[in-house]
């Protein structure tokens, strides 16, 4: 049993689950439960790829289902268990740019949560010089540079993990005369 957890209506979800044995050439139906609705079983043989679970999930929820995937005589099956959710961030994955020796202070944005959101660092590091403070990231840059880190927020249902990258420039060039 494959468990995943918190997948974002609206995102898109693609799910590689490869196979070996068999004859090489995989069938992969839907054995028993229900795919989120705006998700599909994908054959991608044409291309050399596996075929992968691949769309857009639309409704938020809970959804248990068993694939089987069939190789001449054979078969094998796998039950995966999936929560869509609704709580998202509005902010992108590339954070606006910090500049060195500016004050930098940014907010990030839930949408469709159910109650107070909580933030942590979940992977990575944010840069030396900020901190993550009920959903601010902010400091003051020592230098240029950039980082890669993963924050995890939840609204006590519901915690999902998304990674950013935060710049830090050496020089900044404003818009004003």
């Amino acid at each position: 049993n494959w468990a995943l957890i918190d997948w974002k209506v609206g995102a898109e979800y693609d799910l590689t689950d490869a196979a070996t044995g068999g004859t090489g050439s995989f069938t992969w139906t839907l054995e028993s439960g229900s795919l989120p609705p705006g998700v599909a079983i994908r054959d991608f043989s044409a291309y050399s790829e596996p075929a992968a679970l691949a769309g857009v999930a639309n409704t938020p929820g809970d959804y248990t289902f068993t694939l089987r995937a069939t190789s001449g005589p054979s078969f094998a099956t796998k039950q995966f268990s999936v929560r869509i959710t609704a709580l998202n961030l509005m902010d992108g994955f590339s954070l606006p740019d910090a500049y060195d020796g500016a004050a930098y202070s940014y907010t990030l944005t839930p949408v469709n949560n159910a109650g107070v959101v909580s933030y942590s660092v979940t992977g990575g590091a944010l840069p030396a010089w900020a901190t993550l403070t009920n959903g601010t990231i902010s400091g003051t840059p020592t230098g240029a540079g950039s980082a890669n880190f993963s924050i995890m927020y939840s609204d006590g249902t519901d915690a999902v993990t998304r990674s950013f990258t935060l710049t830090t420039n050496k020089i900044h060039i404003s818009n004003s005369p």
